[in-house]
């Protein structure tokens, strides 16, 4: 219905001009086959914006300003570093291989947000994530616990690489997730 009525609009507007070219009526031309080629979406209205500001590419830089960058992997990693940790601990390997999985997701996200970030992170997903994983997968504590400290290590290196040293990584002490091993049948 509406992109009848701009249509309607448009081709009266073109026979209403078309006697008179002068440089006004030729920008209202141009407008009204602007309109027309935009597509109208059924139900769309006005949308005001309340903290993004006009046009697109403010409003996209806006939106990644507000996502952040390799900081916020970072906060989920630290998060899901913990659960691993205790999930080392308990042996449930579940809970383990899920926490691994996610920080190399967050990880990920974070390069894309931050590709400046890929070299000191490449290898921490190309060679820490995977040692860790095979000691998950075998079910071998002692494998995890060593790989685990290689982990962590490998997250102080990187800190140090990337000019953030004073962020230093240390196996949690204090539980701070509720999940633990869930109940056997036994």
């Amino acid at each position: 219905m509406k992109r009848t009525l701009i249509v309607l609009i448009t081709l009266s507007l073109a026979a209403t001009i078309a006697c008179d070219r002068s440089p006004d009526t030729e920008t209202a031309q141009a407008q009204a086959e602007a309109a027309e080629e935009t597509p109208s979406v059924a139900g769309t209205e006005e949308v005001e914006f309340r903290w993004l500001p006009d046009g697109d590419a403010q409003k996209f830089k806006a939106i990644e300003d507000q996502m952040g960058g390799f900081s916020q992997s970072m906060i989920e990693v630290g998060h899901r570093y913990n659960d691993l940790h205790w999930a080392g601990v308990d042996r449930n390997w579940g809970y383990a291989q899920y926490q691994l999985e996610k920080i190399g997701d967050s990880i990920e996200a974070g390069i894309i947000r931050r590709p400046d970030r890929a070299e000191s992170a490449r290898p921490f997903l190309d060679a820490t994530i995977p040692s860790l994983q095979e000691a998950i997968e075998a079910q071998d504590g002692a494998a995890f616990d060593e790989q685990f400290e290689a982990f962590t290590n490998h997250c102080n290196s990187c800190h140090v690489q990337e000019e953030v040293a004073f962020i230093y990584v240390t196996p949690p002490e204090v539980r701070l997730s509720p999940a633990g091993m869930p109940p056997t049948d036994e």
